[in-house]
C-alpha cells in the first residue's frame, strides 16, 4: 500500500500459469512484462528463456528494487527497469511477447509498436484477459485478437495511459 492504495500484488500461480501457457513463448523469444511485482513471473520467463530474453517495467522504484534482489536471490538476472509501463521499455525491443500483470483501460498503441509481426499481446482489460496479436499493416502495427475465457482481476496500471 502507498498512501492507501494497493500498487504491487503477487498474482495467483495458477493464473500466472495459465497467462504464461497462453502467451506460448518460445526458445529465441524476447519478452517484456509490464508491472514487475515480486519478480516471480521474471522469473518464470527468464528460467524458460534466459534472463537477457527478458525486461520487465514497473513505475514504483522500490517494486523494482526489490524484485531484483528476489531475482538476483533466486539465481535470475533480468532486465528489471523502473519506468512508465505504459510507454513500454522501447530501448530494448522488439518483443515477440508482451504481458502485462495490471488492469488497462486499453492497450497502448506503443506496446505494438514495439512488437515484432506476429508478436502476442496479453494483457487484463477490465475483469477479463485479452490476447491480442501483432500484424504489420501499410499504416503501421495493428493488435487484433479475443478475449480469454478466464475471469482475471489486477492492481490497475499507473502511468501516462
Amino acid at each position: 500500500l502507498k498512501d492507501g492504495e494497493l500498487v504491487s500484488s503477487s498474482s495467483q500461480p495458477s493464473l500466472m500459469a495459465l497467462m504464461l501457457d497462453a502467451l506460448d513463448v518460445a526458445d529465441g523469444h524476447t519478452v517484456l512484462e509490464i508491472g514487475t511485482g515480486p519478480g516471480y513471473n521474471a522469473a518464470l520467463l527468464a528460467h524458460r528463456l534466459g534472463a537477457p530474453a527478458v525486461t520487465s517495467v514497473d513505475l514504483d522504484p522500490e517494486i523494482t528494487e526489490s524484485a531484483r534482489a528476489h531475482l538476483a536471490a533466486a539465481g535470475y538476472h533480468p532486465t528489471v527497469i523502473t519506468g512508465d509501463g505504459a510507454r513500454g521499455c522501447p530501448e530494448r525491443a522488439p518483443y515477440d511477447r508482451i504481458i502485462a500483470t495490471c488492469t488497462l483501460p486499453s492497450v497502448p498503441q506503443s506496446w505494438s509498436e514495439q512488437c515484432r509481426p506476429g508478436a502476442l499481446i496479453l494483457a487484463p482489460l477490465a475483469t477479463g484477459l485479452v490476447l491480442l496479436e501483432v500484424r504489420a499493416t501499410a499504416h503501421g502495427p495493428r493488435a487484433e485478437g479475443h478475449f480469454l475465457h478466464t475471469p482475471a482481476y489486477f492492481v490497475p496500471l499507473r502511468g501516462a495511459l
